[in-house]
């Protein structure tokens, strides 16, 4: 039964040595990570030191290697995102607040408008010079920009 679980005493003697061992499994849960992230971060290292050395001449046991580490580094990751994943589940969900991205607000009707039309050279005809068919519509921009 883990800690987290436990009910709290009432004695304020026990609760104070509860408090101590729950403050003693988190240090040990922290420790625990930071040593993954270590292992985590030196097998990259390793990995990018043998592929600078597998492309600076050619060797099978340099590639060897290089697959041997990808696969311990991918192990410690796909567990380091099973532990997240448990530890998300077992907490309780806080909604995140969404932040909505600033929309302008369109210019006011009263404001006068001039419109610019770009087309292709030639009075428009659209036949692509290089092959003689017919072009097609792409699309449109429409911008509203206030001097």
């Amino acid at each position: 039964m883990s800690l987290a679980t436990a009910e709290l005493p009432a004695d304020p003697v026990v609760l104070r040595a509860f408090a101590l061992a729950c403050q003693g499994e988190l240090r040990a849960a922290q420790t625990a990570v930071q040593l993954k992230v270590l292992e985590i971060e030196k097998l990259r290292f390793q990995i990018a030191k043998l592929r600078r050395m597998q492309f600076g001449r050619s060797s099978e046991r340099v590639t060897r290697q290089i697959e041997q580490l990808e696969l311990q580094l991918e192990e410690l990751e796909t567990g380091e995102a099973e532990d997240a994943a448990r530890t998300q589940a077992s907490e309780p969900a806080v909604p995140i607040a969404v932040r909505a991205k600033p929309k302008r607000k369109p210019l006011p009707d009263h404001l006068p408008r001039q419109e610019m039309l770009h087309q292709p050279a030639d009075n428009g005809a659209c036949i692509c010079p290089a092959c003689g068919g017919g072009m097609s519509k792409l699309g449109e921009d429409i911008t509203e920009v206030l001097d």
